[in-house]
């Protein structure tokens, strides 16, 4: 094989391996997401269902405890990406970008699937003063919009580019400088002897 097929071979395997590694962390995220979250429940009445306004205030940490998850993550999950693909820094940042949008979708899907079922679906033929809780989802958005207009999945992006920022500007520049400081000292020794 040639070595621009060797290395075209190299980075789809990279970019494999990064997508794997960022939906593992989207299910830890849905994983963790759905410990944290004390989900409010809708009561039936015979009007339908109904939350009251405690009830309603518990919707805003649904979607506060994805964004703090996905942007934690999503910062491990770039920096740890720039750090193992230093050499190639543009590369590992489009990697973690696209990456991170796949995390992002995992979380909030796996999430769906781990929470309970819609409280519609319980509640349509349950007695009155029944209850249910809400479906562990994203909140108060156009469920039937395109996924990438979705506002919270770009925390993922957000945290992902900020870790990879983060090693670029603190990383990066300590080790270059450390193996550029040994190769002066062992070229002056190696002159010297």
């Amino acid at each position: 094989m040639s070595e621009p097929a060797e290395r075209l071979v190299k980075l789809v395997l990279d970019l494999v391996l990064a997508a794997l590694v960022f939906a593992v962390l989207g299910v830890i995220g849905a994983l963790v997401w759905h410990q944290a979250v004390d989900l409010p429940h809708y009561s039936r009445t015979a009007r339908g269902a109904e939350m009251d306004a405690v009830g309603l205030e518990s919707l805003f940490p649904i979607n506060g405890w994805y964004c703090a998850i996905g942007a934690v993550l999503g910062v491990i999950g770039g920096a740890g990406l720039l750090v193992w693909r230093h050499r190639e820094p543009v590369w590992a940042l489009l990697v973690s970008a696209a990456s991170s949008i796949l995390a992002g979708l995992t979380m909030i899907q796996l999430g769906k699937a781990l929470g309970p079922d819609d409280p519609s679906k319980i509640l349509g033929a349950a007695k009155v003063g029944a209850t249910a809780p809400v479906q562990l989802a994203l909140q108060g958005l156009d469920r039937h919009s395109h996924w990438y207009a979705d506002p919270y999945l770009y925390v993922w992006l957000g945290g992902a580019l900020l870790g990879a920022t983060l090693v670029l500007l603190f990383v990066s520049p300590r080790s270059e400088r450390r193996l550029g400081s040994e190769s002066v000292v062992s070229t002056s020794a190696g002159g010297v002897a």
